[in-house]
């Protein structure tokens, strides 16, 4: 969870020089053909990660310079009527932005500079996933071909408004295929990875073959872990109706996420609050759900009690290894996952070093494993396209040094070979204002950075998620500036989301839990109306839309053994429930856990006929 009020300005340390004579200038066109300057805009390098870069707004248009030997790609808020308001990027088809020859000024159409660079990513992705053997839907064909012509358009007039109108075009073209080439991609995906094919052989104690034998297979769990935030066991006091919270929770997930956050959890040095711990970890178990913990070290103000503020470095180290081995210890039995870092580099009110952070990272990880040997241990980063680099900030203000992108951070942690087993994703949308860090991204985009950090070779946890269900502002939590998906948003456009991003996200064979964050609308929702329950604990849209998809990801068949004894399915993984019948009795029931595909021989007793 990440708390934040950021608008964008200027990186402080990157001043303009006035005397550069090798410019980039970058003009926008509204729909009516009208220049204007857009509302946010920061550089990244080729890798996607941002770098703080000045930007000079010169009337209706930016200026900025451009480096020596150094692409810059340029990120902006931007509005594509008919799909949505949302960061995109001009990369100039993957070579970046550069100096010039002639030393002049570099100027730019930034309505078809997005649309080319999204149109080439989109073509990329469709050519590499059709050598994957992947198939696609001839809307998607239509919508490419209908990208590449607008361009074609684009190119072919001299007027500049014209000129950015079919570029906008194009671009809305460009935007539809590719995020449904990341549905069309996680639905043949799901069927390849999160899938097993079972046969079941049935015999009798000699061995023989079982014919006209009923099999009746009913998974009773999925093999990752769908959860929610259990942030309702702490302020039950302000649900309407805890109740019926409980009720929902357990009818829609399989896990919780359990809270440690730092001055709740140990108010007193050592003086730990165990009871709305253990209230949930206990009713989850009751309930037959799983459960995971989170945080264990979070560095952010808002997250550091008043008497931890005032230890020295020295003694911070010794304090969590404690907040790190106390709860896992506790909870061995029942936790295995745990958040051990959180939010690295954003939240770091300390002001500590990369090495520092380093430093209590392994602190944490050693007494985590110490505590529990089969613990998970995951670093959790926010802002994970690291768009605070570019502002030069971290969550409590101007960093006094250069910041490190959540992908970097973690590349570091690989360079010197710091063992943990996950990684962490928060992927909020739709709140937190112009530069938020959660500013809207479309399907496909997502898409390719859950790609991107699967190039750790670790399993990635979604650990906090969420979206608004009200294009409104309340109170000081901002919506309306963060952009929106389709259209602003509303109980119809949040369920279409989070139907689209699970798929997306089920799709990703290295993704191992999705949890969202509020399950209710209560006072103290994260993301302003971003709860799958309205305040008075009636379900929304987005709950009954992603209960219908969890059920559909379920397995439950039955069929007839052939001559061989041989009843064969193709099932989603996860544990099952087998039971098997002979003239409508029960002969026997038994578990099984499909993790790949299998055949496993099932023996019964010699009082079946055959």
């Amino acid at each position: 969870m990440v708390l934040y009020n950021f608008l964008f300005n200027r990186p402080s340390g990157t001043e303009f020089n006035e005397d550069a004579s090798n410019l980039l200038v970058i003009e926008a066109f509204n729909e009516k053909g009208q220049p204007f300057a857009v509302p946010y805009i920061y550089a990244s390098d080729p890798e996607g990660e941002p770098f703080q870069h000045p930007f000079k707004k010169e009337e209706d248009k930016y200026v900025c310079p451009l480096l020596d030997g150094k692409p810059i790609f340029i990120n902006v808020l931007w509005e594509v009527q008919g799909f949505g308001k949302l960061i995109l990027t001009a990369d100039n088809e993957g070579e970046g932005y550069k100096k010039n020859v002639s030393q002049q000024r570099t100027i730019i159409n930034l309505n078809y500079e997005l649309a080319k660079s999204h149109f080439i990513k989109i073509y990329k992705a469709y050519e590499a996933r059709l050598k994957e053997n992947f198939t696609f839907s001839l809307e998607l064909e239509n919508l490419i071909a209908e990208s590449r012509s607008f361009l074609e358009k684009a190119r072919a007039v001299s007027d500049k408004a014209l000129f950015a109108l079919y570029s906008d075009k194009a671009l809305n073209s460009s935007l539809w295929a590719g995020e449904k080439l990341a549905l069309e991609t996680a639905r043949q995906n799901i069927e390849r990875y999160r899938k097993a094919n079972v046969t079941l052989r049935i015999v009798d104690q000699n061995g023989t073959p079982l014919e006209g034998v009923m099999v009746i297979a009913k998974q009773l769990d999925h093999d990752i872990m769908f959860a929610c935030s259990t942030r309702g066991f702490e302020m039950h006091n302000l649900l309407a109706d805890f109740d019926i919270y409980r009720e929902k929770f357990k009818e829609l997930f399989n896990s919780g996420m359990v809270h440690f956050f730092w001055p709740m959890f140990e108010p007193e040095e050592g003086m730990y609050k165990w009871e709305s711990r253990d209230a949930a970890v206990n009713w989850l178990k009751s309930n037959g759900l799983k459960a995971w913990g989170h945080p264990l070290i979070w560095l952010h103000e808002w997250n550091i009690p008043d008497w931890a503020k005032q230890k020295s470095y020295d003694e911070l180290k010794a304090v969590l290894r404690n907040l790190c081995y106390e709860p896992v210890y506790r909870y061995k039995d029942t936790i295995d996952l745990w958040n051990v870092f959180n939010e690295p580099e954003w939240g770091n009110v300390l002001q500590l070093s990369v090495d520092q952070q380093i430093e209590l990272l392994e602190i944490g990880l050693n007494a985590t494993k110490e505590a529990n040997p089969n613990a998970i241990r995951m670093i959790n980063p926010t802002i994970v396209w690291g768009e605070y680099v570019a502002w030069g900030c971290t969550a409590e203000g101007p960093a006094k040094r250069k910041l490190l992108t959540p992908y970097q951070f973690l590349k570091v942690v690989e360079e010197r070979g710091i063992q943990y087993e996950a990684i962490g994703l928060q992927l909020y949308m739709g709140s937190g204002g112009t530069g938020s860090g959660f500013t809207v991204r479309d399907m496909f985009t997502i898409a390719e950075l859950l790609n991107k950090y699967a190039r750790f070779g670790k399993p990635i946890h979604i650990t906090e998620l969420g979206v608004p269900s009200k294009f409104k502002d309340t109170g000081d939590k901002v919506v309306t500036g963060a952009g929106y998906w389709h259209r602003p948003w509303d109980e119809e456009i949040q369920a279409d989301w989070v139907e689209q991003f699970y798929t997306i996200a089920f799709g990703n064979p290295y993704v191992e839990s999705i949890s969202w964050f509020d399950l209710a609308d209560y006072t103290q929702v994260f993301i302003p109306w971003g709860g799958l329950l309205n305040g008075d604990m009636t379900p929304k849209q987005s709950y009954y839309r992603l209960k219908d998809l969890l059920e559909s990801w379920t397995t439950n068949i039955e069929g007839i053994t052939d001559l061989h004894g041989e009843y064969s399915f193709r099932g989603f993984k996860g544990p099952y429930k087998i039971t098997i019948k002979k003239d409508g009795n029960i002969i026997t029931v038994l578990d099984l856990n499909v993790e790949a595909d299998a055949v496993k021989t099932i023996t019964i007793g010699s009082n079946v006929k055959k």
